[in-house]
């Protein structure tokens, strides 16, 4: 039996603002933003935490969207129970930010929809309903992997999970990851992965969970703008992506390592800038029972003009 813990929830309304660009090898459609700065001022997002078991409902689907930006804690799998932290739609038309068990903490990030602009008329802000899902589950001392093609590659698609949600997932090293291939193809699909190649036991797996998020004409043809190139962080790191958070939202697109307590984690978070602008961290920490930490990720704007 597991011990006995105090679950909790907090939600914040926070401030946010800014502008960048940059060449990206990976071919996707980046440029500067003219005219973009405080398209979305900070006071305008939202902020929630949730820890040990517990869990928020953030905002309504319907007029905001909502991301991962923290997950944390000892992911070790206790055979039978849930482990992990997500952000997911659910039927009752609210956001939610979960922890599922002991010495977990996860914070997520909000944004009106309204804070989202395309090219003209015809423009729409859409998410997708489903939670996009993978679950890898190594046996047997062989690698597990598993894939699952999200929305075409003119819409940003956003891991949202680490590393269960449901079930009960392990950590034990760099072999156990989630991931998000971005599309570079507006017509092709970006491809959601899970992977469980470290800890072989089909008592444990790791799933990737994701949403992706359009803004444009439908069938424009047009791949999402980001900021640049796709950050990474691993260790103990700190990074300024130098994007500012009016600019554009950033979030994960691949979390990897071994999680043993609270001195794991991976985050994105704002640091007042001055003068009422913020910028956007990333963030990894690596304690002495922890390996391989690593996260990835993107900023994507909230003006996704034409080109």
């Amino acid at each position: 039996m597991r011990s006995m813990v105090i679950a909790s929830a907090t939600f914040l309304a926070v401030p946010l603002m800014a502008s960048c660009s940059g060449s990206d090898p990976d071919d996707e459609a980046t440029a500067t933003a003219s005219g973009a700065l405080g398209q979305c001022p900070h006071s305008n997002l939202a902020w929630a935490t949730a820890q040990n078991g517990g869990a928020i409902a953030m905002r309504p689907i319907s007029t905001w969207v909502c991301w991962l930006t923290q997950a944390a804690g000892r992911f070790d799998g206790e055979k039978g129970y849930d482990v992990g932290i997500n952000v997911e739609m659910r039927n009752d038309g609210w956001w939610w930010l979960t922890t599922r068990a002991t010495q977990e903490y996860g914070e997520a990030a909000c944004a009106p929809r309204s804070c989202f602009t395309g090219d003209g008329a015809n423009d729409v802000v859409w998410v997708s309903t489903e939670n996009i899902s993978t679950w890898a589950g190594a046996s047997g001392g062989s690698c597990d992997h598993d894939q699952s093609n999200a929305w075409w590659g003119d819409a940003a698609t956003i891991e949202q999970a680490w590393p269960g949600m449901p079930g009960p997932g392990r950590t034990a090293g760099g072999g156990e990851s989630v991931d998000v291939a971005q599309s570079s193809n507006p017509f092709g699909s970006s491809i959601l992965s899970s992977n469980d190649c470290q800890e072989v036991d089909s008592n444990y797996g790791i799933r990737a969970q994701a949403n992706s998020l359009f803004v444009g004409t439908p069938s424009g043809g047009k791949a999402c703008h980001f900021t640049g190139v796709p950050f990474s962080v691993s260790g103990n790191v700190t990074l300024n992506l130098g994007v500012y958070t009016d600019d554009a939202i950033c979030y994960f697109t691949h979390i990897h390592g071994k999680f043993a307590g609270g001195g794991e984690k991976v985050r994105i978070y704002p640091v007042d800038a001055g003068g009422g602008r913020f910028l956007w961290y990333a963030r990894s920490w690596q304690g002495g029972s922890g390996s391989s930490i690593n996260a990835k990720g993107r900023c994507y704007f909230y003006n996704q003009w034409d080109l």
